[in-house]
């Protein structure tokens, strides 16, 4: 998983990630569950590094981690949702 992070976003960006705060405010989750859908449907290697390096940087460390760490993928989804 490391490596395909390092290679969707970066070494720096995969690394930095992990210093994300541990709690987001409900739009931050609904931008995160946005993204992360976007980079499904777009399957293809090329098509979702695209879409990462069209995001501002602090997207892509929120992605990153979102995506790197499911314990704190879950901690910001609503609860009972």
């Amino acid at each position: 998983m490391e490596r395909e992070l390092m290679a969707l976003f970066g070494s720096v960006v995969a690394r930095e990630c992990w210093a994300m705060p541990t709690t987001l405010d409900s739009s931050q989750a609904r931008r995160v569950a946005q993204m992360a859908a976007s980079l499904s449907r777009d399957g293809a290697p090329k098509g979702q590094r695209a879409i990462v390096q069209a995001m501002p940087i602090d997207e892509q460390l929120l992605l990153c981690r979102w995506l790197a760490d499911r314990d704190y993928a879950a901690s910001c989804l609503p609860q009972g949702k």
